[in-house]
């Protein structure tokens, strides 16, 4: 019989990605000499919306807004990212116990693949755990690809629309939402243990 799946997201529950990318956005306008207010006010201009998901596309404002070649532009500043943590405190203890855990785990992210490898190769603790990156609701996704597996998704956004079998885990980090009734809600990812 096949391990119980946990399904973690990456941005905002395993990634600090605010952080990440005021961070990335001051070292491109550092090196380019750009003007990173002006720079971070344009951000909202390269979501795409996807049913009723949104996505940052950071290689189109690269490639579109600043007529740089993005690949070029995210090896110039990495070097720069890689001295700076950007995983979040908590997920250190994630870390260890998921050796000693029963579940196959698993990191879902939304977005497109360049801009989510890209933020995934700043997560050298997790690099052995497998990634699916997706462009589609992720309770479709995971009806699709896990068909007939069980398990929980640990995510900050909460997924109604999960398949039968799957239970959602919702990271409110900031814990000053209403607890859904019937919902599994933790604050940080230290309670995992307690809620599995």
């Amino acid at each position: 019989m096949s391990k119980k799946l946990l399904l973690l997201d990456l941005d905002r529950t395993l990634l600090d990605t605010k952080r990440f990318m005021n961070e990335l956005w001051t070292e491109i306008s550092r090196q380019y000499n750009l003007d990173y207010d002006h720079e971070m006010s344009r951000v909202p201009h390269w979501y795409r919306s996807m049913d009723d998901y949104r996505y940052y596309d950071l290689r189109l404002h690269i490639q579109e807004g600043l007529a740089l070649d993005p690949d070029v532009a995210v090896a110039a500043v990495t070097p720069a990212l890689k001295k700076i943590d950007f995983l979040f405190p908590d997920v250190s203890e994630l870390a260890e116990w998921r050796k000693h855990t029963d579940y196959e785990l698993r990191i879902m992210t939304f977005g497109p693949r360049w801009v989510q490898e890209f933020k995934l190769a700043f997560m050298p603790e997790l690099a052995d755990i497998a990634a699916d990156i997706i462009l589609e609701p992720k309770g479709q996704f995971i009806a699709r690809q896990y068909a007939g597996r069980q398990g929980m998704l640990v995510d900050d956004k909460r997924n109604a629309d999960l398949p039968h079998g799957f239970r959602e885990i919702w990271l409110d980090r900031d814990g000053t939402n209403q607890r859904p009734e019937g919902i599994i809600t933790i604050n940080s990812l230290t309670e995992l243990r307690e809620v599995l």
